[in-house]
């Protein structure tokens, strides 16, 4: 295969149970590989994609009472200036470049990402949760959340801080 064009996929739906299932989503490169004097072998590698932290807090929202029982069941993620998931491939003979998209028309492209929590967290407590995003340039767009649960949809915008979405970095997403 061509080692410029290895194909890589970011679905637009994802599961996240726990800090390990993530990892279903990540795709890494290896940078280098170090020979140990015992004879073994240790490898670095570069993320390709970018990791959101989503600290998830609806106590004390203005006019939201969350019920005892009250659960969180997905987050719902845009940028109005970028496409969230799709089809992209990576140059391990360049890494640092991270992903390049395939360009499929994406005219009409629903462009959110949606991560589902199977493990219904309470949403009357703290939850973080993750989602895993390609690197893109983000123009000065807004980002929009919908937090959906069991009773209610809580929607929230934010400017982007920053102008792009970098490879192998993380960003921290506080929604209180």
């Amino acid at each position: 295969s061509d080692m410029t064009e290895i194909p890589v996929t970011i679905p637009q739906e994802q599961v996240y149970a726990n800090a390990s299932s993530i990892g279903a989503y990540d795709f890494k490169v290896a940078t280098g590989v170090q020979t140990i004097e015992d004879g073994s072998y240790r490898m670095s590698f570069r993320q390709m994609a970018s990791l959101l932290r989503i600290h998830i807090d609806l106590r004390g929202l203005a006019g939201l009472t969350i019920k005892d029982d009250e659960t969180i069941e997905s987050i719902r993620i845009e940028n109005e200036s970028a496409v969230l998931w799709g089809d992209f491939t990576a140059d391990v003979t360049a890494p640092e470049n991270g992903l390049t998209p395939v360009q499929t028309g994406q005219d009409g492209v629903d462009p959110s990402i949606v991560v589902s929590l199977p493990s219904s967290p309470l949403a009357s407590i703290s939850y973080v949760a993750y989602a895993v995003v390609p690197p893109v340039d983000l123009a000065g767009g807004n980002w929009y959340f919908t937090i959906t649960t069991s009773d209610h949809e809580i929607w929230f915008m934010a400017e982007t801080a920053t102008g792009s979405i970098e490879a192998g970095s993380y960003y921290s997403v506080p929604l209180t």
